[in-house]
């Protein structure tokens, strides 16, 4: 195909392209594209050049076959030196000459004005001695060494008679001026696969056109990475092309990656072992630590276990409990201690005229909590001896006044331990019931409705400031004649102070007296049930905060 200029009358003939471009300004090439698109749509392609070329020679003085092929360098070539065989019927090409001054120089100036525009290093040569030595190969590189390969691809390179090269090979390789090259810059050329490359030339002479390589250049002035293409024309015989490209910088970025990598690689591998020292080193504290947690697991079973007897001795004494049923027969006992032993503790008594029952707060809980306990049940059962009228106002100032005999001290420092304790006397006679309270308050229901006497607001404690020990408290007493059908109930300040519910607030008196107006309609069996529940109810998920125990009979 040959580029043609038209011109007038576009309908007298049939283009294979149309190109815009080759004259006019930039406006009437647009023009002209606009012109061609009103005809419809085209059946063939329309390149339009928008740089100007107002001189249509070097255009017209190029073939166009090929021109846009993906290896337009090889093609121009390849036409180049089509123009200048002999054409069919003046000689054969055996007739032509084949030294290596083959090339004139005038046309050797034209080869290099179109190679120095490809844009890659490129070299010529003849290939006569080239494709004589491929049979010979495969014999030598079953079994060479590299030394061996190395020697084997320089020499099959020297056999060709190189020829031409562009002013980009020229710098690749830092060769002299072109034309009948010799080929000393072989001996600087080192493949980085010498086996590879000779199997890929071998198949050149087998169907294959071209070859592809990867070589090292020992210039002078530097190293390169060069990538070699061989390409063999076939429309020419006795002719070949190199093309050189430059790939020092790709390859030197993949030794930066394969550096880096291996700097990874070496990273986790110390770092695997720093793992592994560290996971011997866990393991073997996992032994310690299992070890000990089985000490611990022992320990505390041997605790838990004392503990359980101790609170079965400390049943014994206490027996306020086991005297409940047998003083008030229609009585209930809701004990939660936060442990296992509490500081909770019942002191019921009874004779011919009087059935007394108190009920214990002491400081503290758990084993601590149970060992005050001992004390103060001992101490309230002497005050309940001691008075004879069982009055709980007395009970408790006598209870007070023992205790802080007992606890006499000469430390300057409050001391924490005391009782919170409410106490009621039943004279059965006269239905009338009298209740004293050191901070424990006394809950009456009746004809469904609570009400709630307060008991004073101190407690059987001793405490000292200042070197001056605080007087005995006075405390109050409340006289409550009573009805059939009353129900009576005393708790410590573990039940109402215990936190829950939707807000996660402490229960307080209000809301327990609500729990027992709501259930006290109940036998007393199904109320202990009903009233346990909904205290567990609004406990929730939330810890015992204290001991908390609820006392409380029917008259």
């Amino acid at each position: 195909m040959e580029w043609n200029v038209v011109q007038g009358d576009l309908d007298q003939v049939e283009p294979d392209v149309w190109v815009l471009g080759t004259s006019g300004t930039v406006k009437q090439r647009l023009a002209s594209f606009a012109s061609i698109q009103t005809g419809g749509p085209l059946d063939i392609p329309i390149l339009v050049l928008l740089n100007p070329r107002e001189d249509q020679t070097p255009w017209l003085s190029l073939n166009a076959d090929g021109y846009h092929e993906i290896s337009s360098s090889a093609a121009l070539m390849a036409q180049r030196i089509g123009a200048m065989l002999p054409s069919p019927g003046t000689k054969t090409r055996q007739d032509f000459p084949s030294s290596r001054n083959l090339l004139a120089m005038e046309e050797a100036a034209r080869w290099q004005a179109t190679f120095n525009a490809a844009g890659a290093g490129i070299l010529t040569g003849r290939t006569s001695r080239f494709f004589d030595a491929l049979p010979t190969l495969g014999k030598k590189t079953s079994s060479a060494s590299s030394e061996a390969l190395l020697e084997l691809s320089r020499g099959l390179l020297r056999t060709i008679d190189w020829e031409l090269n562009n002013q980009q090979a020229k710098a690749l390789l830092e060769l002299r001026e072109p034309i009948a090259l010799d080929s000393g810059f072989i001996d600087r050329l080192t493949p980085l696969h010498g086996g590879q490359f000779l199997s890929d030339v071998m198949s050149l002479g087998r169907g294959a056109s071209r070859s592809q390589s990867e070589w090292i250049c020992r210039n002078p002035n530097g190293n390169r990475y060069l990538s070699l293409e061989i390409t063999v024309p076939n429309s020419l015989e006795d002719c070949l092309f190199v093309t050189l490209l430059d790939i020092s910088e790709r390859m030197r970025l993949e030794q930066e990656l394969r550096d880096h990598v291996q700097t990874l690689e070496d990273r986790v591998e110390k770092r695997t072992r720093d793992l592994q020292v560290v996971n011997q080193r866990l393991n073997a504290e996992a032994t310690q630590r299992q070890r000990l947690a089985q000490q611990v697991r022992e320990s505390l079973v041997h605790i838990t276990q004392g503990v359980i007897t101790a609170k079965q001795i400390l049943e014994v004494a206490l027996p306020g409990k086991a005297k409940l049923k047998s003083i008030f027969s229609k009585s209930m006992v809701i004990e939660r201690p936060r442990d296992i032993l509490g500081g909770d503790f019942l002191h019921v008594q009874g004779n011919d005229t009087f059935d007394t029952l108190a009920l214990v707060d002491s400081t503290g809980h758990g084993i601590p909590g149970a060992m005050v306990s001992l004390m103060g049940y001992t101490l309230l059962q002497e005050a309940i001896s001691s008075t004879p009228d069982q009055s709980p106002k007395c009970i408790l100032e006598v209870f007070h006044a023992a205790f802080v005999e007992r606890m006499k001290s000469q430390s300057e420092d409050p001391q924490m331990y005391g009782f919170d304790a409410g106490i009621v006397t039943f004279e059965r006679s006269t239905a009338v019931l009298r209740f004293a309270g050191a901070r424990e308050d006394l809950y009456l229901v009746r004809d469904g409705e609570c009400i709630i006497h307060r008991g004073s607001r101190c407690s059987i404690e001793l405490a000292t400031f200042a070197g001056v020990r605080s007087r005995c408290p006075e405390f109050e007493e409340s006289t409550i004649p009573l009805r059939s059908g009353d129900q009576i109930y005393l708790s410590t300040d573990g039940v109402r102070d215990q936190f829950g519910g939707p807000n996660n607030r402490k229960l307080g008196r209000k809301r327990f007296a609500d729990i027992l107006v709501r259930h006290a309609a109940l036998p007393l069996k199904q109320r202990k049930k009903a009233i346990q529940k909904d205290l567990l109810l609004w406990k929730g998920a939330n810890a015992k905060v204290d001991d908390a125990t609820l006392v409380g009979f029917d008259v």
